[in-house]
């Protein structure tokens, strides 16, 4: 099952901040948000996945400084 891949920034403030989301492919056949998904005729929604799994997070890096939030008073 494909699911999207929330890549975050953290900074010495403790916020962490989203930097991009990208999809991670499955290459299965049997799941219908996939690039690999089978494209014959087949009856899809009884066999296939029909939406993406549970999101990820990944904290990329931790930043040694505060976040502008932090910095302007916001």
């Amino acid at each position: 099952m494909c699911y999207l891949l929330h890549i975050m920034v953290g900074f010495s403030c403790g916020h962490i901040y989203l930097e991009r989301r990208q999809k991670v492919e499955c290459h299965s056949k049997t799941c219908a948000v996939s690039a690999s998904h089978e494209r014959q005729e087949h009856e899809c929604e009884e066999k296939c996945t029909q939406r993406l799994g549970n999101a990820q997070e990944l904290v990329r890096e931790s930043l040694n400084y505060i976040c502008d939030r932090c910095r302007l008073g916001a």
